[in-house]
């Protein structure tokens, strides 16, 4: 049986900001949000014989949780979001009793080990703006936000590197090589991203995105991505409310809410989109994208 294994659903919105910061760092996923420092004796445990055991490396079915760690099974680890306050708490069995308060960061889990067969460890949100995240199971990838925790090398995906911040007892899964077409180029290593001129009818490489991009311009696109191909099965779009060409990749139930278009190479690429199932992978129209590029097609709503 899956500890807590979440099960997929629609986010609301959350920063544009997020993600295209996300791109500038690494091309592909958001970038961690205060989770917990490894600094603080846990309190008010409830097995006795977790109580002062010191964390170690990843074990399956043990989360970190400061110096102490909590079962995966009976357990979740709550802090706040300065990452103080870390203590264990005995899982609800009642889902309108959550085991950490509103505004604290709540992990029931802390990579894939503690998951159960094909399922993985991921950063969701309750809400579509304004609360912490928190760390639970997901079958096979994580559905709202391309984040997978980890705790060091090996625990990610072969397309994956466990990227961890200093004050940080766990990290998350980043693509380890990122890169995408641009024309007849190849962009990689240093500069993954493809920064496409359509008047020129030329691209560049270049390190990131930007973080100012100035007015927009619909002659040019960033491309950190131009199919599920370059997000190693994830998906790859543009926010459609943002004004800036800017596409990037993204977890599937994220994107099919919130990207228009969606970036594809074949019809197996396209996530369901606002409830629809795609009809195609066809040509990007004219405006829509750069025209080398292929999107994915929706019917029109009723």
């Amino acid at each position: 049986m899956l500890p807590h294994v979440r099960r997929p659903k629609a986010l609301g919105w959350f920063a544009a900001s997020l993600l295209l910061g996300a791109v500038a760092a690494h091309g592909c996923s958001a970038a961690p949000v205060h989770p917990a420092h490894a600094a603080n004796r846990p309190g008010g445990q409830d097995a006795a014989a977790d109580d002062g055991e010191r964390a170690p490396g990843a074990a399956a079915g043990r989360i970190r949780c400061g110096s102490a760690t909590c079962s995966a099974q009976t357990q979740v680890c709550c802090a706040d979001a300065n990452g103080n306050g870390l203590r264990c708490e005995s899982r609800s069995a009642d889902p309108n009793q959550p085991e950490c308060k509103d505004d604290e960061f709540a992990k029931y889990c802390d990579d894939r080990s503690d998951c159960g067969h094909d399922a993985v460890c991921c950063r969701t949100y309750d809400c579509s703006g304004g609360c912490p995240p928190k760390l639970e199971c997901e079958r096979s990838r994580c559905e709202v936000e391309m984040a997978e925790a980890c705790l060091g090398p090996g625990g990610c995906r072969a397309e994956f590197e466990c990227r961890i911040s200093a004050d940080s007892e766990h990290g998350y899964c980043a693509l380890a090589r990122p890169g995408v077409d641009c024309g007849a180029a190849r962009c990689a290593g240093d500069r993954p991203v493809c920064r496409w001129d359509g008047a020129a009818r030329g691209g560049t490489c270049i390190a990131g995105v930007p973080q100012e991009l100035g007015e927009p311009n619909d002659d040019v696109a960033y491309l950190a991505c131009a199919s599920a191909k370059d997000c190693a099965g994830y998906t790859c779009g543009k926010m459609a409310d943002m004004p800036y060409r800017v596409y990037q990749c993204a977890a599937p139930g994220f994107a099919g809410d919130r990207f228009s278009p969606i970036l594809c190479a074949r019809l197996e690429d396209c996530p369901k989109h606002w409830g629809r199932e795609a009809t195609g992978c066809e040509p990007a129209p004219d405006g829509v994208a750069p025209a080398f590029l292929r999107v994915c097609a929706y019917p029109e709503p009723d």
